[in-house]
């Protein structure tokens, strides 16, 4: 029996001391701040005994709180609660389990009358465990303590994604049937063998221009027979030694150059810009001479150029006429004759049936004489003298036009020339008058 109000007791001074401290704001916040509750666990009913004996246990019953709060917060402090209980102040946890209850008599007992009165206890319900002690606030700082936030609740984890299903593995497909093994064809007969292909032959370079031009002359004519009879243009006898001037004859017309051809060089092309003689052929170009008359091709045919000799070679002629000499007077007289000799033999196998006549070297002023290095009156008369044994040599006709043109002293006169070489237009006339009153061919 006493057992039981011991315990009842123990209960009931537990929850008055809780009230009673929630009532002295000043007495409570000093108690909590100075040492920490003791765990429910340390408290036997020793203790409970002896802290209901000091402080009356007349407070109602209230279940404690299951857990301590984690953190108090600060909360503003209350008006005391008004009580007509003075309560004494509450001791330690510690200094109350250091007490012996066999030493401490009890000072009051209360009524049993009074216990009875009340409901019958609840039967405790075994202390939880609690939590490590939290440190101790401040003193000062009270207020309700905060309820404990409830622990986040883990995520759920992540469904394990479905495992890929296997492909099913393909139907092995029915082995073909084996085809029958076809009949074997008859052999062909074997035909005609295939003639090889003619090789290609290579196509013809296309011919030069020159080459094509050239292809194109004209046969040789039969060749010039010496006979020794000499007649004009009018079929006049005519006494001729080879190697001397052609003598004077009655004068005759154009016709008589209508199968002429003129060879020589810018004083021929004077002759023909500025001379009367009508319907004959010239090729003469500057600069040309008896040296470069092979290599040089002045002349224009269809737009292919030719040396002279190439150009002589398209047509056949019945007379020629060449004069050369000027643009020699560089050369030695014997040189000039060696020169002369081999273009006389060129030009009859080129024209074999025509009727030669190698003109003389053309006078020059009196001032060109004295003042060009090359071109002197001596030079002149020497070649003149090379032309006469040619002419005799060779069997072709001399044409003296220097004596025709030249005055008294053996030079051009000055007026008649306009670069002290050249012929002005009078004297080109006189030069073509010169050539129609000597005339002279070989009967055969």
């Amino acid at each position: 029996m006493l057992a039981a109000i011991l315990l009842t007791g123990s209960v009931v001074f537990s929850q008055i001391t809780d009230s009673s401290a929630l009532a002295s704001e000043e007495e409570g916040t000093a108690l909590r701040a100075a040492e920490p509750a003791a765990p429910e666990e340390t408290r036997s009913s020793e203790d409970s005994i002896s802290l209901s004996k000091e402080e009356g246990g007349s407070a109602p019953i209230e279940e404690a709180p299951a857990e301590e709060p984690e953190e108090t917060a600060e909360v503003p402090a209350e008006e005391p609660a008004e009580s007509g209980t003075l309560n004494a102040p509450e001791e330690s946890a510690e200094q109350t389990a250091e007490t012996d209850p066999a030493e401490e008599a009890p000072t009051e007992t209360e009524d049993p009358t009074e216990t009875e009165q009340t409901d019958e206890p609840e039967q405790p319900t075994e202390p939880e465990q609690p939590d490590e002690p939290e440190q101790p606030a401040e003193p000062g700082q009270t207020g309700e303590p905060e309820q404990p936030a409830e622990p986040e609740q883990p995520d759920e984890p992540e469904q394990p994604a479905e495992p890929e299903q296997p492909v099913e593995p393909e139907q092995p497909t029915e082995p073909e049937q084996p085809s029958e093994p076809e009949q074997p064809s008859e052999p062909e007969q074997p035909g005609e063998p295939e003639q090889p292909a003619e090789p290609e032959l290579p196509a013809e370079p296309e011919p030069d221009p020159k080459e094509a031009l050239l292809a194109e002359r004209e046969p040789l004519l039969p060749a010039h027979v010496a006979t020794g009879d000499f007649r004009d243009a009018f079929g006049n006898a005519v006494s001729y030694t080879w190697g001397q001037p052609v003598p004077e004859s009655p004068a005759t017309d154009d016709s008589w150059f209508s199968d002429a051809v003129f060879v020589g060089n810018s004083l021929f092309d004077g002759l023909w810009l500025y001379g009367n003689i009508k319907g004959s052929t010239f090729l003469s170009a500057k600069s040309i001479s008896v040296a470069n008359v092979y290599t040089e091709a002045p002349i224009n045919r269809s737009g292919v150029y030719l040396t002279i000799p190439e150009a002589l070679s398209l047509k056949q002629y019945r007379k020629v006429y060449v004069m050369l000499g000027v643009n020699e007077l560089i050369f030695a007289p014997e040189t000039y004759y060696g020169y002369y000799a081999a273009l006389i033999d060129k030009i009859r196998e080129l024209q074999p049936a025509a009727e030669m006549y190698l003109q003389s070297v053309t006078p020059v002023t009196k001032e060109v004489s004295e003042t060009n290095q090359y071109v002197k009156a001596e030079q002149i008369l020497a070649f003149n003298e090379q032309l006469k044994l040619l002419s005799a040599n060779k069997q072709v006709y001399y044409m003296d036009i220097h004596s025709a043109l030249a005055d008294e002293e053996g030079f051009l006169p000055p007026e008649q020339a306009f670069d002290g070489i050249h012929f002005l237009r009078p004297y080109y006339e006189k030069w073509c008058d010169y050539l129609r009153s000597h005339t002279i061919l070989e009967v055969n």
